[in-house]
């Protein structure tokens, strides 16, 4: 969408045709339905600014109803110059609880900390004509004319708003970015408010529910809920995090860091007294061993203890997982409480489409996107494979190799990735390559297909998941003599330029 002139934006005072008049105005690239009581407030809004004496041209730049794409989050009014000043306000049709409009503020200043410090907000109030601003974190009542003088002294802005919104500047990762986390640099959804706020709520009742459920496929923010969690936890009892796979520098830096906390890998129950702790969570349950789920409910059980499991079923990696199907034995549990996160916070929209149809030719999305961040590049052999692997080091991509066979070598053997598909679990990174070889292919009804791992167990389809649904922006997938894969991955993305 382009910045807009609020007075121009606002003479239209027909509220039957406001959503009609706004996208045009806008040039916004999709349509949006806006909402009438919020545009008939930024009428009032500019009228007041008319009324008292501003120009026209100091209500130039100005976005409206913008909403950043991976996490909805709407801010009503931005004008924003990166590195030098950002006006927000936010619009309320009637007064509310001045305690909700400091938090909002304070939440919006969060988000738009990346583009500068010199953040600028207000809230108005239609129905008493009101206006309310934050000073050092406080909210006070302000006249219209601190908004005026905050408006003539702002002379320049930035038309492009999409490209000051990147998953990276406020999108974090507890294991990859910990201490972002410890400074508690981050934020949560709604959706993951809510689930926070039943699990604690709930708690801290005299028949608390021995049993949670935290379920979402991936991208959804599984982990950075359950570790913000756990750090609420660790204020009140004695916390255990136990991670399904192997641990990082990560996870060994939030138990430094973070009182009453501990975090143990699934190998470790049994060696370690859980009795000890008040509450254990559980990261990537669904890869867990069933004895070591029979060991964490008992002890739950009989210790009165409370226990937080976070799963996707999709996510296994090997035949023994699928078999055991954890998550249908969770949700079997007496006391049991599944959650569901539904909208996908870590990946952006485009990676996400462009995965769904390599996953399945069929699944085309119904937007056209560019697939800009997509990479398809081909190599006849290993060893050019290999050169490109390195180039794409060197741009700062994380090559994640297919975890190998301790028994029987195989073509993988001959890519050297920095981390493989086990060890990636729970992380997420920036960049991201992956290799494709003989090993894939698309079966007659377009469904992406692998062959058999070289270690039995091991499932190369969801091997290979893993580690696409680990990029955050940019995807390099390196297609080793495999000419039919090639076409069918160039399709996807020839597509989108049609």
């Amino acid at each position: 969408m382009e910045a807009v002139n609020l007075f121009l934006l606002t003479r239209n005072k027909d509220m039957s045709i406001c959503s009609e008049y706004e996208n045009v105005v806008s040039e916004r690239k999709e349509k949006l339905g806006v909402k009438k009581h919020e545009y008939k407030s930024l009428c009032c809004l500019v009228d007041t600014l008319i009324y008292n004496k501003v120009k026209i041209y100091e209500m130039d730049g100005f976005h409206f109803s913008y909403s950043i794409r991976q996490i909805s989050k709407e801010f009503d009014l931005l004008k924003v110059k990166r590195g030098k000043k950002v006006i927000n306000i936010e619009l309320k049709a009637e007064m509310i609880d001045v305690n909700r409009i400091q938090k909002q503020l304070l939440r919006n200043q969060y988000y738009l900390s990346h583009i500068t410090k010199n953040i600028v907000s207000f809230t108005y109030v239609e129905d008493q004509n009101k206006f309310f601003t934050l000073v050092e974190g406080e909210l006070i009542e302000c006249n219209v004319a601190r908004l005026i003088t905050e408006l003539s002294d702002f002379d320049d802005y930035d038309n492009d708003i999409d490209s000051l919104f990147r998953a990276k500047d406020y999108l974090i990762s507890p294991l990859n970015n910990p201490q972002k986390f410890i400074d508690r640099q981050y934020f949560l959804t709604d959706a993951q408010e809510r689930i926070k706020n039943d699990i604690l709520d709930n708690i801290q009742e005299t028949n608390r529910r021995r049993f949670w459920g935290i379920t979402g496929s991936a991208g959804t923010g599984k982990t950075l809920l359950l570790y913000d969690i756990a750090r609420n936890l660790a204020a009140i009892g004695k916390v255990c995090v136990i991670h399904s796979g192997i641990l990082c520098d990560g996870h060994l830096k939030l138990e430094r860091e973070i009182n009453n906390l501990n975090i143990n890998d699934a190998k470790s129950i049994g060696k370690i007294y859980l009795d000890n702790y008040d509450f254990i969570l559980v990261d990537e349950t669904q890869r867990i061993y069933y004895n070591s789920l029979e060991s964490l409910v008992n002890t739950i059980i009989d210790n009165d203890l409370v226990g937080v499991f976070s799963y996707d079923p999709f996510q296994t990696l090997s035949q023994t997982e699928e078999n055991s199907n954890i998550a249908e034995k969770l949700i079997g549990l007496e006391d049991f409480k599944e959650l569901r996160l539904k909208s996908k916070i870590r990946t952006n929209e485009e990676m996400t489409a462009f995965i769904k149809t390599m996953l399945h030719l069929k699944d085309v999305p119904k937007k056209m996107y560019k697939y800009n961040g997509i990479d398809i590049v081909y190599a006849d052999s290993i060893e050019e494979a290999n050169k490109i692997i390195r180039y794409y080091l060197k741009k700062d991509y994380t090559f994640i190799e297919y975890t190998k066979s301790l028994y029987k070598k195989s073509t993988i053997d001959k890519y050297n990735g920095d981390i493989n598909t086990h060890e990636v679990i729970g992380q997420e990174f920036d960049n991201v390559l992956i290799i494709m070889d003989h090993n894939f292919k698309y079966s007659e009804d377009g469904h992406l297909k692998a062959s058999e791992h070289p270690n039995s167990n091991y499932l190369f389809y969801k091997l290979f998941f893993q580690g696409v649904s680990r990029a955050r922006e940019n995807l390099c997938i390196v297609v080793v003599r495999n000419r039919q894969l090639l076409i069918n991955l160039i399709n996807i993305k020839y597509s989108s330029i049609q």
